[in-house]
């Protein structure tokens, strides 16, 4: 028996913490993806806010792929970036875990760590450990992430956005 709360009041801070970076780090991941889609198609301003930055992060990061294969002639900076792409969508199954699995105590005494139950996905009708082990290194995955993302970006002229915040 499992026992199922509405509300994580009853989960750690430091766990709560740790899921609302993941989040925040991948708000950054899904625009920088954003970001090079569009600068890969030639998509600026109001056009790519309306047309890229919509879609989700995997189907951006579909359509990048496909274009930096035909894109970059540098052989070295192409397989870089789709290195980069085959990673955010592996990261997105983990942060996807993370985000959309319900937590949940094993025991209804609470005498065990919480576990996220997967309902859906690869990994469906499974238990993982809910715990910073879990969550530590997926936020230091992502955050390494967003900055191979930005550097691509950065490199390539592909965001307009960065470009007025320095």
């Amino acid at each position: 028996m499992v026992k199922l709360r509405t509300r994580p009041e009853y989960l750690r801070e430091e766990l709560l913490a740790l899921v609302g970076k993941i989040s925040l780090q991948w708000a950054y991941i899904d625009f920088l993806v954003g970001e090079l889609l569009g600068g890969l198609k030639g998509v600026k301003g109001q056009a790519r806010a309306q047309q890229i930055h919509p879609l989700d992060t995997l189907h951006k990061s579909e359509k990048a792929r496909k274009l930096a294969k035909s894109s970059f002639t540098d052989h070295g900076e192409r397989q870089k970036i789709l290195g980069i792409l085959k990673q955010v969508d592996e990261l997105a199954l983990d942060r996807n875990l993370v985000i959309h699995g319900m937590v949940i105590y094993a025991k209804p005494d609470n005498s065990t760590d919480p576990q996220i139950m997967i309902f859906r996905g690869k990994y469906r009708g499974t238990l993982k450990p809910f715990s910073k082990s879990l969550l530590e290194p997926l936020f230091d995955q992502l955050s390494e992430l967003a900055a191979e993302l930005m550097d691509v970006c950065l490199r390539h002229g592909f965001s307009e956005f960065i470009k007025r915040a320095k």
